[in-house]
């Protein structure tokens, strides 16, 4: 948040990236609809979910369950060509609470607007994309939120782009570069992130693949202090397909984190650290179902803003019961340790930091009922164990939607 005396020295900074990926996205959609005829259409999606929650801000002591009511409106405006799509997305959702606990989250409508654009080419596959949000987190949904405040709201800009140049048949590079410029109305700090990567893929056999990839991020808090974090990674990755139904995925990687800041009446100080990255996974196919194993640890932003140490792990299970029906169970487990807790309070008690732990396990069964629209129906068990207590919550819900072709 910004606060008197602290001028908002990113703003500039966060325009011009964004202005100059709009540019780039209609120069080369108008270079494209010169040459090449497209096909316009329009898609849109409309739901309504309706659910119960005993225990929404996942607090040690429940305030009381609540009733809630989320209205979702999608359009997505879309531009064909033979090698190229542009999409221009307008999102609106509204989020409607009662109950004797809705005291702890409060109604709320969220826009977004997106533009995304795609060519793929011989050998060159172009993604640029950008967009605003207005997002909503609440405790049981992002376990870094604080859970006393209930509720968090970030404004988000966000700019993307990505090429992927095909040197021949068994190597590949891709650069990305991305800018996100993140302000809060609740809890958080406000921030600006600029990233830029480069990764090589190469065809080590004919059924594995590795990827080596650099990158460094700029995250500039606009805290007390200023502080600005260079984090500077590498990384190795190998995917494998054991058999026709099996694929094996493992990665490691190291990073280092330099941070600057002036703390109140002191000069500028500096500090480097160093930490490592890992994931590994297993995906198995059969005709019907598929089961997924997954964990990772690494460094990453935060919900509230500032880097986080996080060790993730998911096992998942899809089922078709038939062409119409399906069935899926997610087991997710999270450890999060904040990398500077005297910047983040992660559990919310003032005193200066902890770590966070959470499981959620959440099996659902989807049907269509006609070629337009769908139902599905869930429920979610979640914990979360912080400085605070344990806290436990159980979701029920159930939603309808349509899906459907509004042009041609």
């Amino acid at each position: 948040m910004i606060r008197p005396g602290h001028p908002r020295r990113y703003e500039k900074m966060t325009v011009l990236p964004v202005a100059g990926l709009g540019v780039c996205v209609m120069t080369v959609l108008m270079a494209a609809n010169a040459a090449v005829a497209g096909d316009w259409s329009l898609e849109s999606v409309i739901s309504e979910k309706l659910d119960f929650n005993d225990n929404y801000g996942l607090d040690p002591e429940s305030p009381g369950f609540v009733l809630g009511s989320v209205t979702n409106v999608t359009g997505d405006l879309i531009y064909l060509t033979p090698d190229s799509r542009f999409d221009l997305i307008g999102n609106l959702v509204g989020r409607y609470y009662t109950g004797p606990g809705d005291g702890s989250i409060s109604d709320v409508i969220l826009p977004r607007l997106e533009a995304k654009y795609n060519k793929h080419g011989k050998r060159t596959d172009i993604d640029l994309n950008a967009y605003y949000a207005l997002q909503r987190f609440t405790a049981n949904e992002a376990l870094d939120v604080n859970s006393t405040s209930g509720e968090t709201i970030q404004h988000v800009v966000r700019a993307n782009a990505s090429v992927m140049r095909k040197l021949d048949n068994r190597n590949s590079l891709t650069f990305t570069n991305s800018a996100v410029r993140t302000i809060y109305d609740g809890v958080g700090t406000d921030n600006l992130s600029l990233d830029s990567g480069l990764a090589w893929n190469r065809r080590l056999t004919k059924r594995t693949d590795g990827t080596l990839s650099f990158g460094a991020n700029w995250l500039a808090l606009e805290n007390d202090t200023d502080t600005d974090k260079f984090v500077y990674r590498a990384n190795a990755s190998v995917s494998t397909q054991l058999s026709s139904r099996s694929v094996f995925y493992v990665g490691a990687g190291v990073n280092f984190v330099d941070t600057h800041k002036t703390d109140p009446g002191a000069s500028r100080q500096s500090d480097l650290t160093n930490g490592f990255t890992g994931n590994i996974g297993w995906d198995y196919q059969l005709k019907t179902t598929k089961i997924s194993l997954s964990a990772d640890y690494g460094l990453q932003q935060g919900t509230l803003g500032d880097l986080q140490n996080r060790a993730n792990a998911r096992a998942s299970i899809d089922h078709q019961i038939n062409e119409l029906s399906s069935v899926s169970l997610a087991i997710t487990g999270q450890f999060i340790q904040s990398e500077s807790p005297q910047e983040t309070d992660l559990a919310g008690t003032g005193s200066g930091g902890g770590s966070i732990l959470g499981f959620n396990v959440s099996p659902s069964y989807r049907r269509v009922l006609t070629d337009e629209w769908s139902m599905s129906a869930g429920y979610k068990f979640s914990l979360k164990d912080t400085n605070e207590g344990i806290g436990v919550s159980n979701n029920v819900f159930v939603s309808l939607t349509k899906d459907f072709v509004v042009i041609p």
